[in-house]
């Protein structure tokens, strides 16, 4: 009966926990749709892309290939490279709908344009930011619509590889540089899962730098199905009914 209990028990979180996915790692040439710009150098990056060069108005971006559905969680790592011209403009990790949609660069990220979400890497002070020209900060839609910004306290733009660390559960999104967290468990009110690519945009305008990215893993989970609720239960409500009934059978005996 012990063994029993359990294999329902396991049977039950499985299925609530079926549609998680292991940390996998991101081949740019063949996970991703690179755009704009953007371009393979394994000689300059290893395992990586560029997405701009060091030149004025660049705009690059680097996709998966395929969208993932009812996104309700993820973890992403992904280290950074900017730098070697003149701190400007910045890159962005996003999720959105349509990678495709026609983006602006600039000050614009090669984001606004996108439908969805981005954590942004800004290293130029724009007329809609609200603190220095150092920051990050997570956007919807449009790098003009930051809906929180922090400032870092080191130069981003100093060509030098920063490891990122994001984590995303159901709206509640924390952002950690080098092992120093810059946006703590942030609530994105009203998020609405749905079917997302996830990749890299970036852009310069009248200022440059290079703009880089490598070794990205990510791990998504979707938004479990009322039916994966409805199954958990169930199978914990049958362990709790066996557990009684054994009780019983004990205290008849």
């Amino acid at each position: 009966m012990k063994y029993l209990k359990q294999s329902i028990l396991t049977v039950a979180l499985i299925s609530a926990t079926s549609a998680q996915a292991a940390m996998q790692d991101f081949d740019f040439n063949t996970d991703m749709t690179l755009g704009g710009d953007a371009y393979i150098s394994q000689s300059h990056v290893n395992n990586g892309v560029i997405l701009t060069p060091n030149k004025k108005w660049q705009k690059g971006s680097a996709f998966t290939n395929m969208s993932f559905e009812n996104v309700g969680s993820f973890s992403a790592e992904f280290d950074i490279k900017m730098g070697w011209g003149s701190e400007a403009d910045g890159l962005t990790f996003a999720w959105v709908t349509d990678p495709n949609a026609s983006t602006t660069g600039g000050g614009n990220l090669g984001f606004t344009g996108m439908t969805g979400y981005a954590v942004e890497f800004d290293t130029y002070r724009n007329s809609w930011d609200s603190g220095s020209s150092n920051h990050v900060a997570v956007i919807q839609n449009s790098a003009s619509n930051a809906l929180i910004q922090e400032d870092v306290d080191f130069n981003l733009s100093s060509n030098s590889y920063r490891h990122v660390h994001i984590d995303f559960d159901n709206g509640d999104i924390s952002v950690n540089i080098d092992g120093e967290t810059f946006i703590d468990d942030f609530t994105i009110e009203n998020y609405q899962a749905d079917d997302f690519y996830f990749g890299f945009t970036a852009a310069t305008g009248g200022k440059t730098d290079w703009h880089k990215v490598r070794n990205f893993s990510l791990e998504v989970s979707p938004v479990p199905e009322p039916s994966t609720y409805a199954l958990m239960l169930g199978g914990l409500g049958m362990v709790g009914f066996m557990a009684f009934r054994r009780r019983k059978q004990q205290v008849n005996a």
